[in-house]
């Protein structure tokens, strides 16, 4: 992405006209690297986004998502103390350099008046953030460089500020410093151009580079001397700043993937068309702390729940070892009547009785060796008890092994769930599931409801279910347990239920508001789309049950989505 210094100019133009004299009302963290700011500025809160993250440092306005850490870092911790509340008095852009500053006006618990200077450094691997007391001094930083790390430059509270050290490059808009680097030009192609100039110019990315030599010449160069190619170049350079049409690139799914202060003639992606700059980075750095913060979701749901699992597979395996061990309850009980019967010719001194085993046919000898100190009749005491309490353990444990077992299927179901959920809610309400099961432990205090807002259960059940039409009907697919639920208990008896024969998946419901029969090529998408999210969906010849809802049940006590059906048909679909 071409978030370069001159981006960075520009954008800067475009924060000074919506953030001039706007105050910092909230400071909160989306993750360590990153600092949100909720500022109240022209009669509206507008969030700003610095990153300062080694591979996606950048600055922009935004309303998206708002992720909070749990612990706010020692940064944050500063900016509350020192900035919160302060106004916005101006915001200056280093020139050819990723480097922005907000000056801040704010005062102290005595209502005295302090200035101070919000520093982000968004250099790549090098990026930072500081803030700085009026007399230049860093009062705070991100990330602190002693002196152990780096002897050109340290960043550490109480240290006079100093800029990045100089880099020997020149700028696109010298048009002297460019005629004098060209000069030393000797190829012909735009490439080559490109290339050559990748280490000369400064701030700019590779990518603008690119584009200014696509702008400026043709495929391949004349021979043209140095002070015409630079004419050229710096003529593009002025007339991209000029004339702006911000824009961001979208991938085959429409997912925004890059963004242009205008398009860009080297790159032929499809482009949407933002009115400021700042829309269009916030456009891909947007969807990509979205996606970020939902796989990081996912991974602790997922991690979250093989731990649950874990934990029920070693138990079902402890009681299964238990029951297996339980099972020769009869040689406990053999030995104490074999002892019982044979006391007569017992010794006191004997440690075991061999004697024959009249409970086989025909009877064989058997050796029953006693505990140390331990007498025969004592002995047969304790083959006794031991044989009671197999007796009941066999009692016992059968509906545990059952249940761990139940449990160990719901668990997987879960992950099942996690691997074909879409959407953050999604995902939501897997979370929302487990703490429901006492699986995980909330990390959430829900905040009451007005009784105008509080939506049904129904409402709340099927509002995150996939939707299809299909032939003017409506298919609703459940991703998770509980939309399962909500589908079974809130659709009608009529409604045509699809589920995979044989493996876990989805619950796949077809509206029948009309209680006709529904036609053949609408039964085969439906089962297309719920052979789709099940587990099965790579296999070839698909067995998909299907049923009216009327005949579907779920048996009390059962954990969520799972049922039993009858009257079912089974249709064979290959997932296109």
């Amino acid at each position: 992405m071409p978030f370069d210094a001159l981006h960075l100019r520009i954008m800067s133009q475009e924060f000074c006209a919506i953030l001039n004299s706007g105050r910092i009302d909230k400071i909160t963290a989306p993750n360590f690297f990153s600092v949100r700011f909720a500022i109240f500025a022209n009669g509206k809160t507008h969030g700003l986004v610095i990153n300062a993250s080694p591979d996606k440092a950048h600055m922009r306005l935004t309303d998206g998502l708002r992720v909070e850490l749990p612990s706010t870092s020692v940064f944050v911790a500063h900016l509350k103390k020192h900035i919160l509340k302060g106004v916005i008095s101006k915001i200056e852009c280093v020139d050819n350099e990723r480097i922005i500053k907000l000056y801040i006006d704010t005062k102290n618990d005595l209502l005295q008046e302090k200035k101070f200077i919000l520093v982000a450094e968004l250099t790549g691997k090098h990026s930072n953030m500081m803030l700085l007391t009026g007399e230049l001094k860093i009062s705070e930083s991100l990330k602190h460089i002693p002196l152990d790390v780096s002897t050109v430059r340290q960043i550490l509270p109480g240290i006079k500020y100093t800029d990045p050290p100089t880099q020997d490059k020149i700028s696109i808009f010298d048009k002297l410093a460019l005629t004098k680097i060209l000069s030393g030009f000797t190829g012909n192609s735009q490439n080559e151009l490109a290339i050559f100039l990748k280490d000369k110019l400064l701030g700019l990315a590779p990518k603008t580079i690119t584009e200014f030599c696509a702008r400026s010449f043709k495929v391949l160069l004349k021979k043209e001397n140095a002070t015409t190619l630079a004419n050229k170049l710096h003529a593009t350079a002025n007339n991209f700043v000029a004339n702006l049409e911000p824009c961001f690139s979208i991938n085959s799914d429409n997912k925004p993937t890059d963004f242009y202060a205008s398009k860009f003639v080297s790159i032929s992606d499809k482009t949407t068309k933002t009115n400021l700059v700042n829309n269009a980075i916030d456009a891909v750095y947007g969807y990509s702390e979205i996606t970020s913060i939902r796989l990081a979701y996912e991974r602790k749901i997922t991690q979250n729940t093989k731990q649950a699992l874990s934990r029920a597979q070693k138990r079902l395996s402890t009681l299964i070892e238990r029951q297996n061990d339980a099972f020769n309850l009869e040689k406990d009980r053999i030995c104490g009547e074999l002892i019982v019967s044979n006391l007569y010719k017992i010794k006191p001194l004997d440690t075991s009785l061999i004697c024959d085993n009249f409970y086989v046919t025909p009877p064989i000898p058997i050796t029953i060796k006693f505990d140390d100190g331990m007498s025969a009749k004592k002995m047969a005491e304790k083959y006794f008890k031991a044989y009671q309490k197999k007796k009941k353990t066999l009692v016992a444990i059968e509906p545990q092994i059952a249940d761990t077992q139940k449990e160990v299927d719901y668990l997987k179901s879960i992950l099942d769930c996690v691997n074909i959920a879409e959407t953050k809610n999604d995902l939501d309400e897997i979370f929302e599931e487990l703490v429901a099961g006492g699986f995980v432990k909330s990390e959430k205090i829900k905040a009451k409801k007005s009784k105008s807002k509080i939506k049904t259960e129904k409402e709340e059940r099927l509002a995150n279910v996939s939707r299809q039409d299909f032939l003017g009907y409506t298919i609703l697919t459940g991703k998770n347990n509980l939309q399962n639920d909500g589908l079974i208990r809130y659709c009608s008896p009529n409604d045509m239920w699809f589920h995979p024969q044989e493996f876990r998946g989805a619950h796949t419901v077809v509206l029948n508001p009309k209680k006709t029969a529904l036609p053949d090529k609408l039964i085969r998408e439906a089962a297309k789309i719920n052979a789709h999210y099940s587990k099965a969906k790579n296999s070839t010849s698909i067995p998909i049950d299907y049923t009216y809802l009327k005949f579907v049940l779920r048996p009390r006590g059962a954990p969520l989505g799972k049922v039993i059906y009858t009257n079912q048909k089974t249709i064979f679909i290959d997932v296109d």
